[in-house]
């Protein structure tokens, strides 16, 4: 970890970062005054922000210069095109996000990172290992807590947006750029979590309005209604979650740092990969079997195949067939 300055906490009961932020164990729990083993220690690194944020962007400053003026040409998609820039100081903005998915898993333990990446700097470069930054990473045998996990990395950033960095040029020179945080993609477990929501599949489980769930079976489902749902803003969330008895208002369980430097649930979008790619696509798929011929779903597996994907990805494509 040469180079790279961190903070540490390590703990011998994982209970203590998951109830409270203090590291006294309490007399009152079951585990107190006995034989911690491995599964039950609990880690928590908070990268320095400030020196991740350098690292990446000295790396990439070119990029960072001079993408955001031609990204409505070569890109125009890339979200980067909604950001509106100060054009007397240089702006770039730190999208990060934590998925809810365990990165690695040994012997019972699971290691959870919070990354970031920078919007000015195009794909598929963006996408690269190199590029991405590290915040903080929990290793734990159970899931990591919100408010010890972003709390410090939260902190860190606010304290850059209010002030600026330097950041290192080309030619030796050094300028001076705004931070702002434009958005944090979770998938929908990890979005509840860090959002301090009920779960998706709640009687109040959205997290965009106020529409309830109604419970069919053993689920609940939300039908489709000609009723306009009042939305859930950035108010919304900064009120009802100021209500602290343990009642959960239409989803809202309490507060949430993230509140503090997002603009609720705007920026937070849904994730695209595990909604629709990794999930409604399977539906799909088995639905086009029933109107299409064998031919086409071989013929799809083939073009498939063909396609040279960036050398970061560790999977390939499925065959089509699978799904007919």
């Amino acid at each position: 970890m040469a180079g790279f300055p961190v903070s540490v906490r390590y703990i011998e009961c994982g209970e203590i970062f998951l109830k409270s932020n203090d590291e006294k164990c309490s007399i009152s729990c079951d585990s107190n005054g006995k034989y911690k083993s491995y599964s039950k220690v609990a880690e928590l690194a908070i990268m320095n922000v400030e020196r991740e944020i350098k690292r990446v962007a000295e790396r990439r400053i070119d990029l960072i210069n001079k993408y955001p003026k031609q990204a409505a040409y070569l890109f125009p998609s890339d979200h980067i095109n909604s950001i509106v820039t100060n054009l007397e100081i240089i702006s770039y903005v730190v999208a990060y996000f934590s998925d809810g998915a365990l990165a690695v898993s040994v012997n019972n333990k699971s290691l959870w990172p919070v990354q970031a990446v920078f919007a000015e700097i195009p794909v598929p470069v963006r996408d690269m290992k190199s590029v991405v930054m590290l915040f903080g990473a929990w290793l734990a045998a159970k899931k990591s807590p919100r408010n010890p996990l972003l709390i410090p990395i939260i902190t860190q950033l606010e304290a850059l947006m209010q002030s600026s960095i330097m950041l290192k040029q080309k030619d030796g020179s050094r300028l001076s750029y705004n931070v702002r945080t434009q958005q944090a993609i979770f998938d929908l477990p990890a979005r509840a979590l860090f959002l301090n929501t009920v779960q998706y599949n709640g009687y109040y489980g959205c997290g965009d309005c106020c529409i309830e769930g109604v419970v069919i079976g053993r689920q609940v489902y939300f039908p489709f209604s000609k009723k306009t749902e009042k939305l859930k803003d950035h108010q919304f969330y900064v009120q009802n979650a100021k209500i602290n008895d343990g009642r959960f208002i239409q989803g809202i369980k309490g507060p949430t740092p993230l509140s503090s430097i997002l603009l609720l649930p705007y920026q937070t979008p849904y994730d695209s990969m595990h909604l629709i790619y990794h999930g409604h696509v399977k539906t799909l798929l088995k639905s086009w079997r029933e109107m299409f011929s064998k031919d086409v779903f071989e013929n799809g597996s083939v073009f498939l195949s063909n396609i040279i994907l960036p050398h970061s990805f560790k999977y390939q494509f499925s065959s089509l067939s699978d799904f007919f």
